[in-house]
């Protein structure tokens, strides 16, 4: 991922052939391409009925359910949507592989790190599809330390087959897949640590008001 693009140029080009980017055009490639956005969107709709059913009648629904789609949602739309969607695709303006002098296109590949004029929107840094996969990563985030190893893995496991998928589009560079699992990923430990600090500040003021509710009784009881 240096300057020069060694890396990045180097795997984009085991997918171009003959001026193209051939498995574009393959089913399983478009399956998985167009198939994601709409099991993702399938996902977001139970998650929020799930959570919106919670705030109505909270008995019906177990803590650990309405957590996880809470945790879906919030990834969703900070992680993938604000971050990786508002934050970097619509403002890096990095070319897409398709469109640089290495692959037949007309523009200079451009580092991953490095903010650029040459694409105005929906640019090539990061990848929205793979951070979608990757974004499933959430919905471990306030379990137990073996769901979150579960969903961890099942997260880097989708997000890494899209980002592959997208790579052999000619639509991402490998560093644009690499740099979105760390978008995701930051997102994930903010929220848990967001999460971990409202438990401690529960439990806190729990605390002190069973030790307020103590005293009051030790005054009544001294009267």
């Amino acid at each position: 991922f240096d300057r020069q693009g060694t890396l990045d140029l180097h795997i984009s080009g085991w997918f171009f052939d003959q001026g193209r980017f051939p498995a574009d055009g393959r089913a399983l490639v478009r399956l998985a391409y167009l198939g994601l956005p709409w099991a993702l969107g399938l996902l977001s709709v139970v998650a929020l009925g799930v959570c919106g059913l919670a705030c109505c009648r909270p008995v019906a629904v177990p803590r650990w359910l309405w957590r996880r789609g809470a945790a879906w949602l919030l990834c969703l739309l900070l992680g993938v949507g604000a971050l990786v969607h508002t934050g970097l695709k619509d403002q890096w303006g990095r070319p897409r592989p398709v469109d640089v002098q290495a692959f037949a296109g007309g523009q200079p590949y451009v580092p991953a790190l490095q903010p650029s004029s040459l694409c105005a929107r929906n640019c090539s840094f990061v990848s929205g599809h793979a951070a979608g996969g990757f974004a499933l990563m959430a919905l471990g985030l306030f379990g137990a330390p073996r769901t979150r190893r579960f969903w961890w893995w099942a997260g880097l496991w989708v997000g890494g087959v899209m980002g592959a998928v997208r790579v052999a589009q000619g639509r991402h560079f490998a560093s644009d897949i690499v740099f979105s699992l760390a978008a995701i990923w930051l997102t994930c430990l903010l929220l848990r640590e967001a999460w971990l600090l409202v438990l401690l500040w529960r439990r806190r003021r729990r605390s002190g008001e069973g030790g307020r509710a103590r005293l009051v009784g030790g005054g009544d009881r001294q009267r």
